[in-house]
């Protein structure tokens, strides 16, 4: 490629633009040096689940599935797809002056791919959402799907009709927003692969920087997708006096305060952590500095309870100045709550107390 510069990430070297890092829209094929922590955790993660063979459907410049061919032990091959001609030309380069045996390029539409061949792990990191692919991907995935989604600000709230259209789910802005999104990922996951009698089951879920991220092992059969679809429910909060849970439609009152709640989804109900999962992965991020600090919290925060607190709307609500989160979890811990600190925000809790509890905890701290 004209212009073109070595990189290298992990255990592998690829040619790639001159200017990394620039805005998709501006570059041929797209190379984001911001994505390598993503790409470690995958590769840890990978590393535990151990699968034969991997679509990457939408390659760019293969770094990524050139790191899964390279680094995670006993995959037999990878596929390196990408619609566009100078992708596939960049990472067929790119296979070749790595001298990688075990991948091969593809030049071919995501879906059309993935309706045809079949392996344990299918990769979907597209630009946005990666809804429009994940029928084709349920169709071609036996074991693990892993999935992108760059669309934050509808999985998060900003724009709840484009949330129904695209992830069959109602929204509202929350200020547990990131968690909210991943639910009503994961549901739109598991309701696609319910279509081809698959379950889903979470793994990873992460919300970092500009993506929020899954990994679900899947499994065959008719029942197991019904019992996958039992796990869907709905959120319902309430504006008032933030009190949130997850439940059914019929949870319209608040009952804390008797206030009519914002309810809404479906979303995904259950766990969103897998903690012995996280465990194995954890044990293959050695080197990886950032996935290793990542994957321990998450090993964490998997005993955690669903739907964290922001302890910076909580006393914006008290009109108080918020105490440090560990000096609340010390209080909540020594009064019988579990109390767990979330990844996805800097002042986040996860705890099983009421939230009339912990407004009493806050200002009690705040004496």
């Amino acid at each position: 490629m004209p212009g073109s510069i070595k990189v290298k990430e992990g255990e592998v070297e690829i040619y790639t633009e001159k200017q990394t890092g620039k805005s998709k829209a501006e570059a041929k094929v797209f190379y984001n040096p911001k994505m390598e922590f993503s790409r470690d955790v995958s590769v840890a993660a990978l590393n535990a689940f151990k699968p034969g063979t991997i679509i990457d459907a939408m390659s760019a410049t293969g770094i990524r599935g050139l790191r899964y061919a390279k680094e995670v032990e006993g995959v037999r091959e990878v596929v390196l797809n990408d619609i566009s001609k100078d992708a596939y030309l960049l990472i067929h380069k790119n296979i070749c002056h790595q001298k990688i045996k075990n991948a091969r390029a593809e030049n071919k539409d995501a879906n059309v791919l993935l309706s045809k061949e079949h392996a344990d792990a299918v990769e979907l990191d597209p630009f946005g959402t990666p809804a429009p692919y994940m029928d084709s991907a349920a169709r071609s995935a036996k074991k693990i799907i892993m999935a992108t989604a760059t669309d934050t600000t509808v999985l998060c709230g900003v724009y709840p009709k484009v949330c129904l259209r695209t992830y069959g789910s109602t929204i509202f802005k929350t200020e547990f927003c990131h968690e909210t999104g991943l639910r009503i990922l994961i549901a739109s996951i598991a309701k696609t692969f319910a279509l081809h009698d698959k379950a889903i089951t979470p793994l990873i879920s992460q919300s970092t920087d500009h993506y929020l991220r899954v990994f679900c092992s899947i499994e065959k059969g008719s029942r197991k997708a019904d019992s996958a679809l039992e796990k869907l429910g709905y959120i319902a909060y309430c504006q008032s006096c933030g009190h949130r849970k997850i439940g059914n439609q019929e949870d319209q009152e608040c009952k804390n305060c008797k206030t009519k709640n914002k309810v809404f989804g479906p979303v995904w109900k259950k766990e969103i952590l897998d903690k012995q999962f996280i465990g194995k992965a954890l044990k293959h991020a050695k080197g990886f500095k950032r996935a290793e600090k990542f994957l321990t919290q998450l090993e964490k925060e998997a005993s955690g309870h669903a739907l964290y607190y922001d302890m910076h709307n909580i006393c914006s609500r008290l009109k108080t100045t918020p105490p440090k989160t560990e000096r609340i979890i010390e209080e909540l811990e020594k009064n019988g709550f579990t109390a767990i600190k979330t990844y996805m925000k800097k002042q986040g809790l996860k705890t099983d107390c009421d939230i009339e509890t912990l407004k009493e905890t806050i200002k009690k701290i705040g004496k």
